[in-house]
């Protein structure tokens, strides 16, 4: 019996890690890739919210105290994806509306997985402990990629050719 509460303390303790390494993407990219800053932050976005939440629900069947409670911000929350997967659905184009594009990556399955994050999320999250390490992985990556354009600025491409924009989107392309 102990060694399955040391089973399930590991895997609260892995769900946590991930939900902290979600907040590394800004930090994702590749130059050899043709939407290098942009795509593959949001492949690594996808990848990382199914881990979680396969991860999460083997928790759930294990441990069921671990159940989110819903509130109002829940269920207004899972109404906003509904009626964007139901406005994805009988828009102009269902496919990309569903599926995006190479240009364009924010759609239905994207709110798919931002509903699942949530979802892990509102279970996980439970402790001011927990938020302030959540909030102090924030600062860090954001500190890291404000220092990764720092050095773009002075002339310092050690790491890679930010193009202005350090490792975020838009502004690289220009």
């Amino acid at each position: 019996m102990h060694d399955l509460s040391v089973k399930h303390s590991g895997l609260v303790t892995w769900i946590h890690v991930c939900l902290f390494a979600i907040f590394l993407t800004p930090l994702v990219f590749y130059q050899g890739y043709f939407f290098g800053y942009v795509s593959l932050k949001l492949y690594f976005f996808l990848g990382m919210t199914e881990v979680l939440f396969v991860s999460f629900v083997w928790l759930l069947v294990s441990q069921p105290q671990w159940r989110p409670r819903f509130t109002g911000i829940g269920f207004s929350f899972f109404a906003l994806v509904s009626v964007f997967l139901f406005s994805s659905l009988i828009g102009v184009n269902p496919f990309v509306s569903f599926f995006g594009d190479a240009g364009r990556d924010a759609n239905a399955l994207v709110w798919i997985h931002l509903g699942m994050l949530f979802f892990v999320f509102s279970g996980m999250m439970r402790s001011r402990i927990d938020w302030e390490r959540m909030c102090w992985v924030i600062v860090c990556v954001g500190g890291i990629t404000a220092l990764i354009h720092l050095l773009h600025v002075l002339g310092l491409n050690l790491i890679m050719s930010t193009k202005n924009g350090s490792t975020l989107g838009n502004s690289s392309f220009f």
